[in-house]
């Protein structure tokens, strides 16, 4: 397996608790989503439209959304891909959609990008990389969290990166920021990024929707687009931005255009 991308498997230390500062204790990272991973019921859980993992369909939003746009972008260069907080891998579906079609697509193409590999989820919680691996034997997947992509990688090397899950409700701004330009760091000329996060306005639009737990903060889509062009900035590309859903979990897809040296 190719693995050109990949500097280095990443060392097993505390994970940091973005939101607030401290250190998560094993029990309250790792342990929780690998129990939630050892239940039984969390393949239920994905395939059950009224579980709490489905809420207001944003997971299936999600898959449907950016694999079309994947397979739309006909620009998109060769080069690895990365599913941030993979889980037991499901949402790495629109990666591996897009991988698939590139490789059945003639070679004298000029329409397609020539190869979309290797693939690559990570996960902080080893039960859910245990279950990823069962699942797509075929992509590599490491235990490590967001904040470590450029311990991991190697810099340009990234066609597509997506994170599903609104990671980027469950850390404060300044750390979102951090992530991001990591990511863009990451990326190609030409590669993209797709993520979800809890839309200000859908809530104040559904006052009575359950607002999630206090740690969860939400953005307005033009606070989104600020966040991603400062991200921007910070490691001298340009981006553009779009939204491809708007609801409780809305969509954001970000193309990265490196400045000539």
């Amino acid at each position: 397996m190719s693995t050109q991308a990949l500097k280095q498997m990443p060392k097993q230390t505390p994970l940091r608790d973005l939101a607030n500062g401290r250190l998560y204790a094993k029990r309250t990272a790792r342990g929780v989503w690998s129990k939630k991973a050892n239940s039984g019921n969390w393949e239920k859980l994905i395939a059950n439209p009224k579980s709490y993992v489905n809420a207001d369909g944003g997971y299936q939003e999600f898959l449907i959304r950016v694999e079309e746009y994947l397979m739309s972008d006909n620009d998109i260069p060769s080069g690895a891909g990365l599913d941030i907080g993979c889980g037991a891998g499901h949402s790495l579906r629109p990666i591996l959609a897009k991988s698939a079609s590139t490789k059945s697509t003639s070679s004298a193409s000029t329409n397609y990008a020539s190869d979309i590999s290797p693939i690559y989820g990570i996960d902080p919680a080893e039960g859910m990389i245990k279950l990823a691996k069962a699942r797509l034997p075929s992509v590599t997947f490491i235990q490590a969290e967001a904040s470590q992509l450029l311990e991991l990688f190697e810099a340009k090397t990234f066609s597509i990166i997506t994170s599903r899950g609104i990671l980027a409700s469950h850390v404060r701004a300044h750390h979102w920021l951090e992530i991001t330009s990591q990511v863009f760091s990451l990326l190609k000329n030409g590669g993209v990024f797709a993520f979800d996060f809890l839309n200000t306005k859908w809530f104040e639009d559904n006052p009575k929707a359950r607002q999630g737990r206090r740690h969860k903060f939400k953005y307005t889509h033009a606070e989104i687009e600020a966040l991603m062009h400062k991200a921007a900035e910070q490691v001298s590309v340009n981006v553009s931005l779009q939204f491809l859903y708007e609801g409780r979990a809305s969509i954001a897809l970000v193309k990265v255009h490196q400045l000539p040296s």
